[in-house]
């Protein structure tokens, strides 16, 4: 993806960034989320039944930090 922007935006003489956004958390989200699976578990005093695949890795970011990163990369 990152390259295929700075290629295009060589070619056609445009700024851009691409922004690789990670796993996002935060109030509203409707989808399953480990994050908020660990929390409600804590919150409740539950053991949490996690299925994770130890090969996969990811990076959680919360959506406020993650809708600053988009403004300031439109600035």
């Amino acid at each position: 993806g990152d390259l295929l922007v700075r290629s295009y935006a060589h070619q056609k003489r445009l700024d851009a960034i691409a922004l690789r956004i990670c796993s996002v958390f935060g109030p509203h989200r409707s989808t399953s989320c480990l994050i908020r699976t660990i929390l409600e578990s804590s919150l409740t005093h539950q053991k949490a039944h996690l299925q994770l695949n130890p090969e996969i890795h990811r990076h959680y970011a919360y959506i406020d930090d993650i809708a600053a990163s988009v403004v300031a990369a439109l600035d």
